[in-house]
């Protein structure tokens, strides 16, 4: 998909998901954050650099990120999760 549309931001989400499943964190905070370029309201990809980041132990980031996701999106089971567990 990515290859088709340079401005399809699910696709980048998608793609750093992969990455991070990997073990390529930083490949994959660098496709979220193409996402978000690319979308500036995606609350899937603030959300998931909060969940990247807390899982590196980025605690002020993976906050930072994870309530960017809830203002976007205040009804956002996972962004949520993650702050508590952080």
């Amino acid at each position: 998909a990515i290859r088709n549309d340079y401005t399809f931001a699910d696709a980048y989400s998608n793609l750093g998901n992969a990455l991070k499943e990997k073990g390529l964190v930083d490949a994959a905070i660098q496709s979220y954050y193409t996402a978000i370029q690319l979308k500036p309201k995606f609350a899937d990809a603030y959300g998931n650099l909060a969940s990247v980041y807390k899982d590196s132990g980025m605690i002020d980031l993976a906050i930072e990120f994870g309530k960017k996701a809830l203002e976007i999106k205040p009804d956002f089971p996972d962004a949520f999760s993650n702050l508590v567990h952080s």
